[in-house]
């Protein structure tokens, strides 16, 4: 449980930062908090079913799962900023930011 409290913690950090960059406003952030909590919790609990599985099967959940988060964040930013493209482009920058420093910080160096 300690593990999907962690990431969600850094997800919020490392998004947080980006949205505060990008937008300079609490209400974006505030979406971004609300949106990680549900979506990232979510992911991560259902991602650890797949851990002791095939490496492809863990790829292949992981990823779907990462598009249907994706498609959820942007409908709901969408609400806030009523261009369907930017919120993709929100959405994209911010998932991409934080999966990179995930990816970083599990890779054996």
């Amino acid at each position: 449980m300690w593990e999907i409290i962690k990431a969600l913690i850094l997800t919020i950090l490392i998004e947080g930062i980006v949205i505060l960059i990008i937008k300079k406003n609490l209400v974006f952030l505030i979406y971004s908090i609300i949106i990680n909590i549900i979506t990232n919790v979510s992911l991560n609990l259902i991602v650890n079913q797949f851990v002791n599985s095939e490496l492809w099967k863990y790829i292949v959940v992981v990823a779907a799962l990462e598009i249907v988060i994706l498609f959820v964040e942007v409908l709901i930013y969408n609400i806030k900023i009523k261009k369907f493209k930017k919120a993709l482009l929100l959405s994209l920058i911010l998932n991409l930011t934080s999966f990179s420093f995930g990816f970083l910080m599990y890779i054996p160096f």
